[in-house]
């Protein structure tokens, strides 16, 4: 399930892009689960927060305008690794990240790097904001 590769800054990125792919085709519902745990994750609470309190926290709760796209991605990430869910895309596997991606200071030939992989092996454009 986890591949060590690479810098903590390109692994992270490689994730945030792989969650970013496999959460563009996810239902609805899935979408909303996801945005909770990582939501939670996020905030500081993750596993520590029963199921009642999870699924009692409404999308209107929820405000990723403070993050960028990356980080809410890195957080995505984490909640679909917490939940046993893969990358959507061929070959891929979720990498071991930084414990706190929110200290990580990414390059922009760091973004150019981590997309341009997956243009070269997944023939998709994909975008990854850092700031």
């Amino acid at each position: 399930m986890f591949g060590i590769t690479g810098t903590k800054n390109y692994m992270a990125l490689k994730n945030a892009i792989n969650a970013k792919c496999a959460y563009e085709i996810m239902p609805e519902d899935a979408k909303d689960a996801v945005d909770r745990e990582a939501w939670l994750i996020a905030e500081g609470g993750g596993r520590e927060i029963d199921d009642i309190h999870r699924t009692a926290l409404s999308p209107d709760e929820i405000d990723w305008s403070s993050y960028t796209e990356f980080e809410r991605f890195t957080m995505y990430s984490y909640a679909l690794m917490s939940n046993d869910v893969m990358p959507a895309l061929k070959g891929e596997q979720w990498l071991v990240g930084p414990k706190n991606p929110f200290i990580l200071r990414v390059k922009p030939k760091e973004v150019l790097k981590a997309t341009g992989y997956f243009k070269d092996k997944h023939k998709i454009v994909v975008t990854m904001a850092v700031a």
